[in-house]
């Protein structure tokens, strides 16, 4: 990463593109492995060859962490800043996150005109099956901001059917709900 891209935000996907945000939240679904995404998984041609395509895992963190992650990352959709993510009786976690204009790009910018405007808006949820990542923004951005309507509508829903089953460490000591 870019010495000027570097800032506390980044360890939290600030800086990353969807597809690499997606990825890095899938280790948390898959209890701790990392996988490759890919955008296509067969190739089936019309002779009937397949070609089959992925990527093998690779542990990123251990199950127990996979899994104290993925029970915080819950509230996100239940009373956090992605409640509009939220599906009912859907189990999912999810982040969202915000980059701010500086005060001296909003002042000399009169195109800013909503006073809490942001610069980026993203979201990122996951299922045991799924996993979301969306980014809203501008790619001219010191032109255009994101309205707070706009951000809210970054925390779409997540439309699958599975129930994400993080497996409950053995060492886990107490009960969570």
């Amino acid at each position: 990463m870019a010495k000027n891209e570097q800032y506390y935000s980044a360890a939290i996907g600030a800086s990353m593109s969807t597809l690499t945000e997606a990825g890095a939240y899938g280790a948390f679904a898959n209890g701790g492995t990392y996988y490759k995404p890919t955008y296509i998984r067969k190739i089936t041609t019309a002779d009937g060859l397949t070609t089959n395509y992925g990527s093998t895992g690779k542990r990123a963190m251990s199950g127990y962490t996979a899994y104290m992650i993925t029970d915080m990352l819950k509230g996100v959709l239940t009373k956090g800043t992605g409640t509009s993510g939220a599906i009912s009786g859907l189990y999912a976690a999810a982040k969202t996150g915000t980059t701010d204009y500086s005060d001296t790009v909003m002042a000399e910018n009169p195109t800013l005109k909503y006073e809490d405007a942001v610069k980026d808006s993203w979201f990122t949820g996951y299922t045991k099956q799924r996993v979301v990542s969306v980014w809203t923004g501008y790619d001219q951005s010191s032109k255009n901001g994101v309205t707070p309507s706009e951000e809210k509508n970054c925390g779409v829903h997540l439309q699958v059917h599975d129930e994400l089953r993080v497996p409950k460490p053995e060492r886990l000591q107490y009960q969570l709900d």
